[in-house]
């Protein structure tokens, strides 16, 4: 009876911000036009009402697009879970990884423009990684310091086969290096390095690189060295260029490195659990370093954003490149960034043993998922990334249509998101032949 009650009360704070407020932007239609199964849909929400109720998370927003058109866009449970703050759609979200596509995008628009090659080696940008070495391991579990075999490119960096971590995870003696060095996420993971970028890249470059470039992949730094690189590149900062290159053409209103003081009632904090598994507040709003501008201007995981403005990046990108008359890429750049660009060596992307995705290409993970009911199923590819607070987008091509979960809960899980949106993606009908 209370775990009804509890699910009851989840579905009145559904009710609360049920509009589709952005619909002026991109038009809003409805399920049945969407081709999308409201009897789906409903089982989508009666699990996340669940998961709520659970406190398996605090609250969430999801949003879906079909085919330039807002099909659904709602908040469900809580923005701030401890003070009963009801989440709405508007909310304020720390993005972390989902800023990586992102800035992959923006640097594939200098790309264009002739400022550099993919297999350009970082260091014919940033010399200080001209010295740069690679701690390898042998059968016995020695380490020892070598020479490159091959200089890191910038596909490297796209694709995260360079040999950069994020300074945890790691070997210890790795894990070390970054550490000395102030290349590490504090307070849970949750706050960028305390430092410049140019601070940053000159420091990053003196930490041995995980194996050589090329061999695997291994997650962390690289897009924040792209992010360094789009400097260089412009000629202006990350954010300046961000914001001429991708903010102002796709009209991305509130996504930015840090809250404005006229929008700080609009971001949540962070939920997470202590040692007794009861969920609390990791990162209160009136602490957040989020609410100042950062001194390191994180490409890799540093944006504010809300569902709304990263429902315009992912429209863009199906639509080839182009939202409202603005073109951001070319069709041609979109398909490259779309190709799996791992090599032959490394046959999935995994974190550890685990498998995330069937491949990777320029700043996206691909990977195939089945659509329609069981029995009638057929296959798409998806290009996809998530966030360290349990934010994920899915963009798929064929079906014309874009998913956008945003949570803040940490640390990151996306199991929650593959359940709900492999739900989600029985009800999601063909379109007429």
């Amino acid at each position: 009876m209370r775990h009804a009650l509890l699910i009851a009360a989840v579905f009145m704070l559904m009710a609360c911000d049920s509009s589709l407020t952005w619909g002026a932007e991109l038009p809003s239609t409805d399920l049945e036009h969407a081709r999308i199964s409201k009897a789906t849909l409903s089982e989508v929400e009666k699990s996340i009402g669940e998961s709520i109720a659970e406190q398996r998370m605090a609250g969430c927003v999801l949003m879906i697009v079909r085919h330039g058109q807002v099909a659904h866009l709602r908040a469900y449970g809580y923005r701030n879970a401890i003070d009963r703050e009801p989440m709405v759609t508007e909310t304020l979200c720390r993005i972390y990884s989902m800023t990586k596509p992102i800035v992959s995008v923006t640097a594939m628009t200098l790309w264009e423009s002739g400022k550099f090659q993919l297999d350009d080696p970082v260091s014919k940008y940033i010399p200080a990684f001209q010295q740069q070495r690679v701690l390898e391991v042998d059968a016995l579990g020695q380490t020892a310091s070598k020479s490159l075999v091959r200089p890191m490119t910038v596909r490297d960096l796209f694709r995260h086969t360079s040999g950069i971590g994020y300074g945890s995870g790691m070997q210890p003696e790795l894990n070390t290096e970054y550490a000395k060095r102030g290349l590490v996420y504090t307070h849970f993971g949750m706050y960028p390095p305390s430092m410049s970028l140019p601070d940053a890249m000159d420091k990053l470059a003196q930490v041995p690189l995980a194996h050589q470039p090329g061999r695997r992949f291994t997650y962390g730094l690289n897009v924040d060295v792209i992010g360094r690189l789009i400097e260089i590149w412009a000629g202006m900062s990350l954010e300046a260029y961000l914001r001429r290159s991708m903010f102002a053409p796709l009209d991305m209103r509130d996504t930015g490195f840090y809250v404005p003081k006229n929008q700080r009632h609009r971001l949540g904090p962070v939920h997470g659990r202590d040692a007794a598994n009861k969920m609390v507040l990791l990162s209160r709003v009136e602490k957040s370093p989020y609410l100042r501008p950062p001194l390191f201007q994180s490409g890799g995981g540093g944006l504010i954003s809300t569902a709304r403005d990263y429902s315009r990046f992912c429209q863009m990108m199906l639509n080839q490149g182009v939202l409202d008359g603005n073109r951001v890429l070319r069709p041609s750049t979109i398909r490259l960034m779309y190709t799996n660009q791992l090599p032959d060596s490394i046959p999935d992307v995994r974190f550890g043993e685990t498998k995330v995705a069937d491949g990777f290409g320029l700043g996206f993970a691909i990977q195939s998922e089945k659509m329609g009911p069981v029995g009638q199923q057929r296959s798409a590819t998806v290009y996809r990334w998530g966030g360290y607070a349990s934010t994920d987008f899915h963009i798929i091509p064929s079906e014309g249509l874009c998913v956008v979960f945003l949570r803040q809960f940490v640390p990151s899980s996306d199991q929650l998101f593959q359940q709900l949106v492999r739900e989600l993606y029985r009800g999601i009908q063909p379109d007429p032949r």
